[in-house]
């Protein structure tokens, strides 16, 4: 993937992470991380030095397993894509809550 845009909440998915998920077939260990003040998001320099000390919070959130997600786990483009939209949507949801 790549960073967001600062402002934005989350960009689109890129599909290696669904598609490797699938292969793996393992459950999906979903993981939010904040950070305060925002810094190296996309577009910003790097070399920028937020005013205040930066503070990280990551949130480990319960398993997703592939199955309730996708009843048939064949490996093929579509559920590659249905599993993505649907790890995209989790996140939405979780980041608007």
């Amino acid at each position: 993937g790549t960073r967001t845009e600062q402002g934005q909440q989350l960009n689109e998915f890129q599909r290696g992470a669904a598609n490797i998920a699938l292969r793996a077939g393992v459950p999906i260990r979903p993981v939010l991380i904040t950070c305060t003040p925002s810094t190296l998001t996309k577009n910003e320099k790097w070399y920028h030095i937020p005013s205040r000390p930066v503070h990280l919070q990551l949130t480990v959130l319960e398993a997703i397993d592939i199955a309730d997600v996708l009843p048939d786990q064949e490996i093929t483009p579509m559920n590659v894509r249905r599993l993505n939209q649907y790890l995209h949507q989790f996140y939405v949801n979780e980041l608007t809550t």
